[in-house]
């Protein structure tokens, strides 16, 4: 199969996206899929904007501990809304793998992820840069939690 790529072409492909990606053929769905990246890239990126630039303008009024509290709140709420739409099992007991309250089982395989999750990612990154809001113009605090932003996942 001829994919319409020049040599030089196939391998730069190759190396950006894997062999399968230079060699695949161009469909209406493959193209529709791509649009739906682009489109969840946009809004995600709108998102990020929106939360420097409302960060900003809320921190400079309310202590980090009251803001990091309800910014958890609300992200918490957000995912929860995401899984019932998305028709996902949601139950509002102690169950770890779809309770509400799962979080609260300690377990010796998952307490060691948790606490670093709490301290090093909430703790050292988002308080960080949430601490910095009140010093610093969000451009520069934009540009310095860009990895944050263009991490995967």
């Amino acid at each position: 199969e001829d994919s319409g790529l020049t040599e030089p072409d196939r391998y730069v492909v190759s190396i950006l996206a894997g062999k399968e990606a230079a060699d695949a053929e161009d469909t209406d769905e493959s193209a529709l899929l791509s649009l739906w990246g682009d489109a969840l890239g946009i809004i995600s990126s709108i998102g990020g904007i929106g939360y420097i630039v409302l960060g900003k303008s809320l921190r400079s009024t309310m202590p980090v501990l009251l803001f990091m509290v309800l910014n958890m709140a609300v992200a918490s709420i957000l995912i929860l809304l995401f899984m019932l739409a998305n028709g996902k099992d949601i139950s509002l007991d102690r169950n770890v793998n779809h309770g509400v309250w799962g979080w609260m089982n300690l377990q010796p395989d998952r307490l060691p992820l948790e606490l670093a999750t709490v301290f090093v990612c909430n703790v050292l990154g988002t308080m960080g840069y949430v601490r910095a809001f009140k010093y610093f113009s969000s451009l520069i605090i934009a540009v310095s939690s860009a990895s944050t932003f263009l991490e995967p996942g």
